[in-house]
């Protein structure tokens, strides 16, 4: 998928590929564009999830009531998309895109772009393309209208979509007090570096105090001087002392708090994966759903086929009746002209 990955390169300008496609349509993409073109590459990937999840709403909406067509059932992980740069799940998006371009109001500038490319690039962009057609005619397929299973397959998608962005919230709200923790215990480490040294200065100068090597007009003359010094480092090891207990309090409140995300966070994952299978569950169902009713349709011709068959049989049972009534006449009206003298010769000649 060669062309496919180029695409996946250029994500960032999704915004004003879609402005491309239908300026119309996607103002609001139009918008955030001409407002600084979304978040920066360093951004944060929460950031660009919600950016993502915004067009992808869009595009469907356009592809889906715009264009008239269906999407497949596999939606892509927006979530893989914006924290992982998964391949797969982009290419899926990229689809999406090539398909509303080749279909919308441009196509035909789209086309004269595509024929431009190299061959191979063409292949690869004309399966694309013929992949998404195919998709669309087996989905048009069903019955028109929005059935129970098509109505189950949205309302999947949606819970799928709110579970991400819920994890996604979750996940970004545990990494930022992971983050405001470390830089606690960063500050915490430098604020005991400054208690230990006061600590060690202050034992110094009590050891000057009570020791009585000190010349005693000396000891006079800097008593209140030293004094002073001790009563300072005095009140700055308990200011530091209260900072630190401060300090703990919070990173004890924060691991607590991450603690808390990190369980949501493990409940979250099964209901996530069980969704999935779920929605997985429901796409076989999806298909079993289609081939039945394509045999069905298929029963249905076998059984006109067999009642107009029907109808010929009944024809050739009356035309037969009709010869076996007719032959029977001629049996009983050939004797009475031949038994006429005059009537032999013609009724000779009506029978030839």
């Amino acid at each position: 998928m060669y062309v496919c990955l180029l695409l996946v390169s250029f994500l960032a300008d999704t915004d004003d590929g879609t402005v491309d496609i239908d300026p119309y349509y996607f103002k609001t993409a139009a918008a955030s564009s001409e407002g600084g073109g979304g978040a920066p590459p360093g951004a944060h990937w929460v950031l660009r999830f919600q950016k993502l999840k915004k067009l992808h709403k869009e595009l469907t909406r356009y592809y889906t009531e715009a264009l008239g067509h269906r999407l497949p059932s596999a939606a892509p992980n927006l979530t893989m998309i914006a924290k992982d740069s998964n391949v797969e799940e982009s290419i899926k998006l990229v689809k999406i895109i090539v398909a509303a371009a080749v279909q919308s109001d441009r196509r035909e500038d789209y086309i004269k772009y595509i024929q431009d490319l190299s061959p191979i690039s063409q292949t690869e962009l004309m399966g694309v393309i013929n992949q998404m057609m195919e998709i669309d005619a087996a989905e048009k397929i069903r019955v028109e209208g929005p059935g129970p299973e098509q109505s189950k397959t949205e309302e999947t998608d949606m819970d799928q979509f709110r579970m991400e962005e819920e994890m996604a919230r979750l996940v970004a709200e545990k990494e930022a007090v992971e983050a405001k923790n470390r830089a606690l215990e960063k500050r915490l480490g430098s604020l005991q570096s400054d208690f230990d040294e006061n600590q060690s200065h202050l034992l110094v100068l009590q050891d000057q105090l009570s020791s009585g090597a000190v010349d005693q007009g000396y000891a006079n003359r800097t008593d209140p001087m030293m004094r002073s010094q001790l009563d300072q480092l005095q009140s700055d090891v308990q200011k530091l002392e209260d900072v630190i207990a401060e300090k703990e309090n919070t990173i004890h409140g924060h691991e607590s708090v991450i603690s808390s995300l990190n369980r949501r966070v493990d409940d979250l994952l099964p209901k996530a994966e069980a969704g999935m299978k779920y929605k997985d569950d429901l796409d076989e169902a999806n298909h079993t759903i289609d081939k039945l009713k394509k045999g069905q349709n298929v029963a249905e011709k076998y059984r006109r086929k067999l009642e107009g068959m029907g109808e010929l049989e009944r024809q050739v049972k009356v035309n037969t009746t009709h010869i076996f009534s007719t032959i029977s006449l001629n049996f009983i009206i050939s004797p009475i002209f031949c038994s006429v003298p005059h009537m032999a010769f013609f009724w000779h000649e009506f029978r030839l």
